[in-house]
């Protein structure tokens, strides 16, 4: 964790506001010669043109650098850290005034890389609204929702728009899943834009509460799930939920589950119901939503483009590529499918076609060298290979009707569909929980028989067990009574 807490001991607070935040490696500083006399503004200009580098009053734009106001005649050393891209040149300016600006600074050659990866990504993948409901939740139309509470929500101009009303802490969107069930153990990356009004506070009082939820229900109607709070910022933003976690409950909140199942797992690998609470502001809010994504992983099918870039570029970089099964460098960096590949300026792209790994789900991670010097970044979501089912169009299920209902959510009715898409077989994932479940309902009925329950003789325990019939306990005969003579 990384903070900045700046501390003001006057009680008239000024107004703080960031540009741009960099955490610098401690290489060589370049020296800059500052001309003029007495104070003076020295800017760096990113893309040849300062005209465009913006002023002290208002900020840099995204193509300048206000590095600070100094003493003419000094000499100011700077970080490499500062240098960006291909053009860096600096220049000073007085009063409003730009002197010429200064030759361009390469970027030294030994400077360390700052390797990116692009994808495979958290917000890539197949969609299941777009894939198995075949209509994306874009909010192009009210079907994208089946219902919303405690809100006085409605869609139009490609949002939906939420306003206070009922329990003003608990508003709630229930997607449309259009008559199919999640199969939870494919998509399981929730994607969300939202903008929310007011200002930012987390407290549990009017103006605070910016947290939101996602719930889920297992695929018998039972079996509610709630996640952890995730935080939510005024303004429009993009949010990316995982809800696949190792161990598969890591995720549900104590507060809020009587059970911990978790998403994609035993009673959930199946979902029924999928719903996001936007926020929990006892004094409630404005927002808006504009378009959801339940995403499952990427996948190489036949092949895959691995994207990844070098922030700090300069000539003589390689780079290795590795999969792994998870994020963590900490274990290892998993098996090595690239070397010494030449990395260019800009985008570089290595095409995969899964080999030198089994199937799996896997993260990647490049690690990039020059001069001796040398660093890993990983990709912030997975590209699946060799499994069954991962790719388009995965199979679908239809909706069970369900026993019971989340607290004030009603689930929506089953609607007219077109036929699924055919199957391509089910995943190894999908066995291992169809025989958990199947073991698991086995236990049940026995015991359920062992102490002569009528539930064991449900049918599924039948068609597990065998007929069975529970017996009647004989009517017990009241004890003759002994007259007093």
């Amino acid at each position: 964790m990384l903070y900045l807490a700046p501390a003001f001991n006057e009680s008239d607070k000024p107004t703080l506001t960031f540009d741009d935040v960099s955490l610098y490696h401690p290489d060589d500083s370049v020296a800059v010669t500052v001309g003029g006399t007495g104070d003076v503004e020295l800017w760096q200009d990113l893309n040849g043109n300062t005209a465009d580098d913006g002023y002290t009053a208002v900020g840099a734009s995204s193509t300048g650098n206000f590095v600070g106001t100094f003493q003419g005649g000094s000499v100011v050393h700077i970080p490499q850290g500062v240098l960006r891209g291909s053009t860096n040149r600096f220049y000073v300016s007085v009063s409003g005034d730009r002197f010429a600006p200064s030759a361009n600074v390469a970027l030294d050659r030994a400077r360390t890389p700052e390797p990116v990866l692009t994808s495979p990504s958290d917000t890539g993948g197949g969609d299941f609204a777009t894939e198995v409901r075949s209509n994306p939740w874009d909010m192009n139309e009210n079907t994208d929702v089946a219902a919303t509470f405690n809100t006085t929500a409605s869609v139009h101009d490609g949002q939906l728009f939420g306003a206070i009303g009922g329990n003003p802490n608990d508003p709630v969107v229930v997607m449309d899943l259009g008559a199919r069930q999640i199969d939870a153990t494919l998509y399981h990356k929730v994607v969300f834009t939202a903008s929310y009004d007011g200002p930012f506070g987390l407290e549990d009082a009017p103006g605070g509460g910016l947290v939101g939820r996602i719930i889920w229900r297992g695929f018998d109607g039972n079996h509610q799930q709630v996640s952890y709070p995730f935080v939510v910022l005024p303004g429009r933003h993009t949010y990316v939920i995982d809800l696949r976690t190792n161990p598969a409950a890591a995720l549900v909140d104590p507060a809020g589950n009587s059970e911990f199942i978790g998403w994609g797992h035993g009673w959930t690998t199946f979902v029924d119901m999928l719903r996001i609470d936007p926020h929990e502001d006892p004094g409630g809010r404005s927002w808006q939503i504009d378009d959801v994504k339940l995403l499952r992983d990427e996948t190489v099918s036949p092949t895959f483009d691995i994207g990844f870039r070098d922030d700090s570029y300069a000539p003589g970089t390689t780079a290795t590529i590795y999969v792994d099964t998870n994020r963590s460098t900490a274990d290892g960096l998993g098996t090595p499918i690239a070397s010494g590949i030449t990395v260019q300026p800009g985008q570089n792209t290595f095409t995969w076609n899964g080999a030198g790994v089994g199937a799996g789900a896997y993260f990647v991670h490049v690690t990039m060298q020059r001069a001796g010097r040398s660093a890993t970044a990983s990709s912030s979501g997975q590209v699946s290979s060799g499994l069954s089912g991962y790719g388009p169009p995965p199979a679908t299920i239809a909706v069970v009707p369900p026993n019971s209902s989340p607290p004030g959510v009603a689930p929506p009715a089953p609607a007219p569909t077109a036929a699924p898409a055919p199957s391509t077989g089910p995943t190894p994932e999908q066995i291992t929980a169809f025989y958990r479940f199947i073991i698991f309902v086995k236990f049940v009925c026995g015991v359920a028989r062992s102490r002569n329950m009528t539930i064991g003789a449900a049918p599924i325990c039948n068609s597990l067990l065998g007929s069975w019939a529970p017996v009647r306990s004989r009517a017990r005969r009241a004890a003759p009574r002994h007259r007093r003579r």
